[in-house]
């Protein structure tokens, strides 16, 4: 399993060469088989159960509004394959110590990358790193990715050099412009905070989370006064600087689910409906033809009311099953399993 994730972020990497996803898929796919085979499964759960509805509303979906859209529709799948590969199988001989390794590694390396100007392309005025990600918002993700699973790891080990890797984090995250990735940094932050320091009280724990805050906050100050990355709106965190455009294409979605009749918004209208939302509302909203940019609102546009029920009751399940492990557990598999979500 841990040779399984560490491909999955060298696959995310190369994003571009749809080959390798695949490879990865029937690993997986093969390595779920194998349980199955095995009789290595239990009884199942509510959260099985969500699933595989979530997974009957898809098949649905696809089969009715089929349009060339068997790539959305597998990429959908895989949130079965892999949910139940998870399910099925044992962590405790993870090796933690290597996924650890790997990630600080890879935000050590696009450290290195940034500093000698590589990586680095023109997004409209502005000096964008991506590190050699496709997109500037996965090489953000990567980077929340790789600091989760080095600092969960570390911490217990070295706060100092937990807290370098948390700059060199937040660093590589301002540098990418990818301004709402921050929101997820921080998150993160507090939840490993929270978890591996609880011990400590509620004031403690509030005064280091707000401390990193600061830094960060003191970064924005800085790249607001710089010419070559995307400054910070603080008048309206919501706004269209920081959104990056986000805010219309959300917009559009409303506004084409709004005009849905009564089965596709129960149903949605088909996985490509985000484009056809997008590319009808272009020249009203100043958009080229873009994907949703938030799953929530592809869900509902894509799969419709059912759908999003459906796949807001598998998170909830998912932190029901967290917290609860939350209040007895702190080890890194929890602390990774709660900042990826």
């Amino acid at each position: 399993m841990t040779y399984l994730i560490v491909l999955r972020l060298i696959v995310d990497y190369f994003w571009s060469v749809k080959a390798l996803s695949v490879m990865h898929s029937i690993i997986a796919a093969s390595m779920l088989a194998r349980r199955l085979k095995t009789g290595l499964v239990s009884g199942l759960v509510l959260s099985d159960v969500v699933v595989l509805c979530f997974s009957v509303i898809l098949v649905f979906n696809y089969i009715v509004f089929f349009e060339d859209n068997t790539i959305d529709f597998l990429k959908l799948m895989s949130i079965t394959l892999f949910y139940f590969l998870g399910r099925f199988s044992r962590f405790d001989n993870i090796y933690y110590d290597r996924m650890a390794i790997f990630s600080t590694f890879s935000i050590i390396l696009l450290l290195f990358l940034s500093i000698a100007g590589l990586g680095y392309v023109e997004w409209g005025n502005y000096l964008t790193f991506t590190g050699g990600y496709y997109f500037k918002t996965d090489l953000a993700l990567g980077v929340i990715i790789f600091f989760t699973f080095s600092v969960s790891y570390y911490i217990d080990k070295s706060l100092f050099f937990s807290f370098v890797i948390f700059l060199i984090s937040v660093w590589l995250v301002w540098i990418s412009n990818a301004r709402i990735s921050i929101v997820s940094l921080v998150l993160s932050v507090g939840v490993i905070g929270y978890l591996k320091f609880r011990y400590l009280g509620v004031l403690p724990m509030l005064l280091g989370f707000f401390v990193l805050v600061a830094f960060s906050m003191v970064g924005l100050l800085i790249l607001e006064a710089s010419d070559d990355l995307l400054g910070f709106d603080f008048s309206d965190f919501f706004g269209e600087a920081n959104l990056q455009g986000r805010n219309w294409i959300w917009l559009s979605l409303l506004k084409y689910y709004d005009e849905y009749d009564l089965f596709s918004k129960f149903f949605g209208g088909g996985l490509h409906a985000d484009i056809l939302a997008t590319s009808k509302y272009s020249l009203a909203f100043n958009l080229d033809e873009s994907r949703a940019h938030n799953s929530f609102l592809y869900v509902l546009l894509c799969m419709g009311g059912v759908g999003l029920f459906l796949f807001i009751s598998l998170l909830l399940s998912w932190i029901n099953v967290i917290f609860r492990a939350m209040k007895s557990e702190s080890e890194p598999l929890l602390i990774m399993c709660v900042c990826l979500l």
